[in-house]
Formats: C-alpha cells, sequence, structure tokens
C-alpha cells in the first residue's frame, strides 16, 4: 500500500482530472452568439411572429461560422415563404450553394423550391423538383412530398394523379383527423372529373382504391336527386369496397346525409319573360325547367306556377309579392341583370330567389338571393386556368369590340396575370368582316414584317421574294368570338403564319349543335362548354332522349338556356349546402356547380377542340350511356309541349331594357 499521503495526492489529481473533463464538454459551454439568434428564431416562428423571427435569422446569418450559413438561409427562405414573401425565399435559396447542403437539407431545399413553383401556379417545374426526392426519405418530408405532389397536379388540373398521391399518402398518416382531411381531399379532388371521365376511370383503373373511389363518387352523383335510389347504391358499393379507407368516415356522412335529403319546396314561382322581345329566351328556360319537373317522381313534385315578367318596371315587386302570396317557398328569376338588380334593392326577400343572371356589382346583397348565370366570365377564368397549366405565359387576343368584349378582355389580364402570365396585346373586331384581317396582322405583326419588305424593296429598286414573319414572343392566341366571326378568325390566324400556335376560346364559338361542314375551318380551336352540349351524363342523355321523343325541334333551340332550365329547377333544394364542404357540389347539365360566400353560383365546364369540325373532348373519352331509372314522362300532345298551371301570365310587353346578349341570357 502506498503512503497515505501518496493516496491523498492520486485522489486530489483524479478530482482535478474529472472536473477538467466536465468543464470541457460542449453542453455546458454558453450558446454562440449566432446559435442563440437561430433559436430565437425557430422559437418566434413556432409562435407565428414571422416578421421577428426572419429578423432574428438575418442576425444568425451575419454571425455564424461559414459552414453553418446554408442551413440558416434554407431555414429563413422557409419563414420567409411562409410569411408570403416568395421574392425573399427565391433570392435566399438561389444563394445557396447546393454542394454545401446535407442530404437532408438538399431533400428540404428540394421541397422549398416546389412551394415555390407552385405558389406561382407552375406545377410541372414543383413536379420537377419533387422528382428528385427519393422514397426512402425521412417520414414527415415524404409526407411533405406526396402532398406536394397533390397539389401540383391540383393546379395541373390533372384531378386523377392528385388522387393518386392522396391514396398512397394515405397510409403514411398517423391522425384519424389527418385521415379524414386526406379522405375528403381525394373527394374533392375526383369531384372535379365529369361523370363520363369517372365512368369511363373506374371501368378501365386496375388500383382497388382508386376504383372504390372513382364508383364512390359516381354512385353518389347518379343518385343524388333521388335518396332512396342513393342509400341503396352506398349499401351495394359497401358490399364491393368492405375493406375501403372510405369506410372509415366518408361513408357514414353520405348515408346520413341519403337519410336525410335536402326538402324540395312544395310550391314555385317561375319569373320569366313569356312574351315581348325576350319571350324566345324565357321559354328556353321554361321549357328546361319542365323537362326536369317530369324527371322528378310524381309524389314528390311541387306545385310550379310561371309569371311574366313582362311588365313594367315597377310592377316587378308586386309580381314577387303576388308570387309569394300564392303560396311560393321558393323562386326562380328574374332573368335580365335589370330586373334582378331591381329585386336586390327592395331589401329584404322573405322568400328565396334563384336569379337568372350575375350582378357582378352587387352591394349589400340581400339575404335569400342566390345567383345562378352562364357567366363567361366563369368561362374565362378556366381558359387562363388551363391554359397556364399546359404551360403557356406570352398571350395575345382578339375580342368582340364594345362593352362585353372590354369586359371579358380585363377579366383575362387580370387572371392571366395573377397567375404569373404576360398579356402582350388585345385587339377587339367590330361587325364589318372586311377589317378583320389587317385586324390579325396587326395583332401578330405581320402588318410590320410587310411594311419591312416594301422599304426594303424600295431601297433596292427590285421586288424580293417575301413571306411574311409573324412575331415570335407569344406562346398562345385567345379567341373570344361567336360562330360567324370565329369561321373567319380562325382561318386568318392561320394565314398570318400562327396556324401552330395553340388556339382557346370560351362556349360563344360554338353554337351548340355539330356542324362540320360550317365548323371545319376552326380545327383546333379548344373551347370550354357545358356538359349537356359535349357530353351529357346518364340523366343528361335520358333527358335528350325524352326531348327527341316529344320535341324534336327543341333541343336544338337556345339549348344553354335549355339546360340553365334545367338545372335552376334541379339545384334548389341544395342550395343551402352548396359551398360548405366538399360535398358542396351539384353536378348538373349546365356544369359541377358550387356556390361562392357572395352566393353566386359557378360552373365547372368540359374542354374539347374542333376536330374536322365537331368539337372532341380533351381528353376524347368515349362512354356508353348508362340506363337508368325512367321518370314519369307526359305523353306527348298534339301541341307536342306538357300543360299545366301557367299562373299569372301578364299580358304587357317587357320593354326595351332586357339583358346584353339575349342568347345567354346576359
Amino acid at each position: 500500500m502506498p503512503p497515505r499521503r501518496h493516496r491523498a495526492w492520486i485522489i486530489l489529481s483524479l478530482g482535478l482530472l474529472l472536473l477538467a473533463a466536465c468543464a470541457s464538454q460542449p453542453g455546458r459551454q454558453p450558446p454562440a452568439a449566432w446559435q442563440a439568434a437561430a433559436r430565437q428564431a425557430a422559437g418566434l416562428a413556432r409562435q407565428g411572429d414571422l416578421p421577428g423571427a426572419l429578423a432574428r435569422y438575418r442576425q444568425a446569418l451575419a454571425q455564424a461560422p461559414a459552414p453553418k450559413r446554408p442551413g440558416l438561409t434554407l431555414a429563413m427562405a422557409a419563414v420567409a415563404l411562409q410569411a408570403n414573401q416568395p421574392d425573399q425565399a427565391t433570392r435566399l435559396l438561389a444563394g445557396i450553394p447546393a454542394g454545401q447542403l446535407s442530404p437532408d437539407q438538399q431533400w428540404r431545399l428540394a421541397l422549398l423550391q416546389a412551394r415555390l413553383a407552385l405558389r406561382r401556379h407552375r406545377a410541372e417545374k414543383a413536379l420537377e423538383w419533387l422528382a428528385r426526392l427519393p422514397e426512402d426519405m425521412p417520414m414527415p418530408l415524404l409526407r411533405q412530398c406526396h402532398q406536394l405532389r397533390a397539389r401540383a397536379y391540383d393546379i395541373a388540373a390533372n384531378y386523377v394523379e392528385s388522387a393518386r398521391e392522396r391514396i398512397w399518402l394515405d397510409p403514411l398518416l398517423d391522425t384519424p383527423a389527418a385521415r379524414h382531411r386526406n379522405h375528403l381531399a381525394i373527394w374533392q379532388a375526383l369531384t372535379q372529373l365529369s361523370n363520363a371521365a369517372l365512368e369511363t376511370l373506374a371501368e378501365a383503373t386496375s388500383e382497388q382504391q382508386l376504383r372504390g373511389w372513382l364508383e364512390l363518387v359516381v354512385s353518389v352523383r347518379r343518385n343524388r336527386q333521388f335518396p332512396v335510389r342513393l342509400q341503396q347504391a352506398l349499401a351495394d358499393w359497401r358490399q364491393r369496397h368492405p375493406d375501403h379507407p372510405a369506410t372509415e368516415d366518408l361513408l357514414g356522412e353520405l348515408i346520413t346525409r341519403a337519410a336525410t335529403p335536402p326538402g324540395r319546396p312544395h310550391q314555385i314561382a317561375v319569373l320569366l319573360p313569356l312574351s315581348g322581345r325576350l319571350a324566345a329566351a324565357g321559354q328556353a328556360i321554361q321549357d328546361g325547367i319542365l323537362v326536369a319537373y317530369y324527371d322528378t317522381a310524381e309524389a314528390s313534385r311541387p306545385i310550379l306556377r310561371f309569371y311574366d315578367t313582362a311588365v313594367q318596371d315597377n310592377a316587378l315587386w308586386a309580381l314577387y309579392n303576388r308570387a309569394v302570396s300564392d303560396g311560393a317557398e321558393m323562386v326562380i328569376g328574374p332573368l335580365t341583370k335589370h330586373r334582378l338588380k331591381m329585386l336586390a334593392q327592395t331589401g329584404s326577400l322573405p322568400v328565396p330567389v334563384l336569379g337568372l343572371n350575375d350582378l357582378a356589382d352587387l352591394q349589400n346583397r340581400p339575404d335569400g338571393l342566390y345567383q345562378f348565370g352562364l357567366d363567361p366570365e366563369d368561362e374565362i377564368d378556366q381558359l387562363a386556368d388551363r391554359a397556364i397549366a399546359e404551360g403557356h405565359q406570352r398571350a395575345v387576343m382578339l375580342a368582340p369590340a364594345g362593352a362585353w368584349g372590354s369586359r371579358l378582355v380585363a377579366r383575362f389580364r387580370a387572371r392571366w396575370e395573377a397567375l404569373g402570365g404576360r398579356l402582350l396585346q388585345a385587339e377587339q373586331f367590330g361587325r364589318q368582316t372586311r377589317g378583320y384581317s389587317a385586324i390579325v396582322a396587326r395583332l401578330l405583326h405581320t402588318d410590320q414584317s410587310r411594311a419591312r419588305h416594301r422599304r426594303l424593296s424600295r431601297l433596292l429598286g427590285t421586288d424580293l421574294a417575301f413571306e411574311p414573319r409573324r412575331r415570335q414572343d407569344i406562346d398562345v392566341i385567345v379567341l373570344v368570338a361567336r360562330p360567324t366571326q370565329a369561321r373567319l378568325l380562325r382561318p386568318l390566324v392561320r394565314f398570318h403564319q400562327a396556324g401552330d400556335l395553340p388556339l382557346y376560346g370560351i362556349s360563344v364559338a360554338y353554337q351548340g349543335v355539330p356542324d362540320p361542314e360550317r365548323d371545319g375551318d376552326m380545327d383546333g380551336l379548344r373551347f370550354c362548354d357545358m356538359p349537356w352540349l359535349l357530353q351529357p351524363d346518364a340523366r343528361g342523355q335520358r333527358l335528350h332522349q325524352a326531348i327527341g321523343r316529344l320535341w324534336p325541334l327543341l333541343a336544338q333551340d337556345r339549348p344553354r338556356l335549355f339546360a340553365l332550365g334545367i338545372d335552376a329547377y334541379g339545384v334548389l333544394p341544395f342550395l343551402q349546402e352548396l359551398g360548405q364542404d366538399a360535398f358542396g357540389r351539384f353536378s348538373g347539365q349546365t356544369g359541377t356547380l358550387s356556390l361562392d360566400e357572395d352566393g353566386r353560383l359557378h360552373r365547372e365546364l368540359l374542354w374539347a377542340e374542333f376536330h374536322q369540325g365537331v368539337p372532341r373532348l380533351l381528353p376524347p373519352i368515349d362512354v356508353s350511356a348508362v340506363t337508368g331509372e325512367q321518370p314519369g314522362w307526359p305523353a306527348a300532345t298534339d301541341a307536342g309541349k306538357p300543360t299545366m298551371d301557367q299562373g299569372v301570365v301578364d299580358e304587357q310587353s317587357e320593354g326595351t331594357t332586357g339583358p346584353q346578349d339575349p342568347g345567354t341570357g346576359r
């Protein structure tokens, strides 16, 4: 044994060594100033103080050593994007050397770049960034990847791929609430598709979960207006798909709704111009309402009373009150903007009104007023969305002269630029067709090309061989024109060297009935229009057959207003629930309807392209008719029209105030 003093020295030395070791541990040292600032920034971001977080990150970046700055910059860019400062986020990310990031940081960089691309509605760019990510990422990043892919496909209007991404995401979610939100998002994506697309995809896909979702949406679409049939359809679906994720939550909600369907009014008043200069438009809508009326079971049909609005302006409120006194529980109409505005400005509406037009400038909308028109602004927005989603950025536009055309040019410009595009030039044409070639030349700058040729020929004193060239700074042309005008303008676009550019339009370009002989020059024009004209669903096909049997010429007479009448009658029971959640959509003949907070019904349309003079769906879809339950149609009469109580019909004329475009109810 060593002497006692030696043992004491050894113990003291070991103690000193232990103290020195403890003092050298990194966790015991106070954090550097840049670390403290970074931690404060992260805490402020979690608390929602984004400006404070950005300030702290700037402080941390100024003090941090060079190897730590890429990670801090990445974190700061994420906060900048969260603070709605995409330009700052872009600058920050551009300054990060990719070679200095760890694999985890590279993945986060790709996710942030994808978010930035989605903020600018650049779905294709977002998908390029997301394609760089591996499938073996940490679970939180993998969930983000699927969610961002789904959003990108939504923006690109590729709703099937959006649903697929969320189907793959579903088993990665760890709470029932998150899965429920995901199920609603799958439903929302698939409800964007037309009935024909849903039915075709359900038959074609080999993916069982996707097929289950598609069949569920189809079941609800086919039977929504028939509660007993809907309950049976949902029960049949459950038998076919007992283990489907939708049985966890969504199916129960659907069954509950089917068991408690919204009630249809017992009496409906319809205010339409049934005489005077707008009588034809009013008659088309009335016929559509009657067709929809006879398509419902006889036991559930309400009393319909029609009132002629071809009266003096100051009598409209009295007409509405008379309809209410007669027992109306809901009112459809009036048709013109002027009369609808008069009714809206009277104040309280004791009985709800579904006006058949849109008042974009209406202030202080009264409770109970809904607006449902064939709004060209909705179509212009969808045109811009589709053209951007298909990769176009630089547009020129042709539109009619006058207030209507100017309004649509302004609407397109606002939507297009909000999506990141540029409208380089817009030209408006009048009724004199002889000037159309000069207008197109001015739009495409072929007039400048010809002017340069003339100057050069004069300078050289010889007639040079020449072929005009169009401008090269555009990638898409927007054409808003009625059939007569479009049939002239489309060939002129080709003549002026722009036949290779995509050409987009709206429904006014199509007369509503295929006419390959007259529309042959329109090949390549893409346009949006209602399912009733492009590809009706099973119910629409049944109605077409009934109309062809009872009134052969009716379907060709103002078909869009006819479809407006069908949907105005059909959507009434669902107005309260439209727009509330993912179920708040109505599959109609004029489009898929949704309701905004201002009481306006918006339509989502189908897209087609003229091919050999006939509209062909984009993408082409071939769906055979689905035979449904036949309603109790009336027997055909000698007059070819059903008869019923027409209510009050005033013989006074409609007067001079009416829609700008009687053909579309405007």
